[in-house]
């Protein structure tokens, strides 16, 4: 009977605002220590002694090595929920998979006869240099303010050096405005600094 999950985040992120553990990465301890907290908070539901964290919300730092707790109110709407929303931005991983292309398939488009459009990004806005490339880059939260410039009669490429400001771009322009042309670069241009 305590708050749920919808109690503290009454809407679902916009797609930009938060990448998933598997784009922005995790310490592997980290999930390992939360876990760890997790199954006890469920044998001391499951044995009815302790107190359990219903109501509360424990922040953990690893790296200050901290907890803080937040108190968590009740919305009783929230209790009447019986299953998951289909949210108007959310975008299957199977489309984000079948969007993931690999050094060598962007190396075969950018020769091709009809090359992509490459949009790239950096927060610091300096230019990404692979092989004989070079591109402009912009910062991700610039994005919705150039949508309706982009192309949707040629393919589009995102990049970014690692890979994960792109997915998160390809995450919103598919789940968000539609764009069905568009493909990310996987491990971003690392993978091509690999390539000799």
């Amino acid at each position: 009977g305590g708050p749920t999950y919808r109690c503290l985040l009454a809407e679902e992120p916009d797609p930009l605002e938060v990448p998933s553990c598997s784009e922005a990465g995790v310490i592997g301890m980290v999930p390992g220590i939360i876990g760890t907290m997790q199954a006890l908070e469920a044998l001391k539901v499951v044995t009815g002694i302790g107190d359990t964290l219903s109501g509360r919300l424990l922040n953990f730092d690893g790296l200050a090595m901290t907890f803080t707790e937040f108190d968590i109110i009740l919305n009783p709407k929230n209790l009447e929920i019986k299953e998951l929303a289909t949210y108007e931005y959310s975008c299957p991983d199977h489309i984000l998979k079948s969007s993931e292309i690999n050094a060598d398939t962007f190396l075969e488009m950018l020769n091709s006869d009809t090359p992509p459009n490459v949009l790239a990004f950096a927060d610091d806005g300096k230019p990404i240099n692979a092989l004989a490339y070079e591109w402009n880059t912009i910062p991700l939260y610039e994005l919705p303010n150039m949508v309706e410039s982009l192309p949707r009669d040629n393919d589009i490429v995102l990049i970014c050096e690692f890979g994960i400001k792109s997915i998160s771009a390809l995450r919103y322009l598919v789940a968000k405005h539609n764009f069905d042309r568009i493909y990310h670069l996987k491990d971003g241009a690392s993978s091509l600094k690999l390539m000799k």
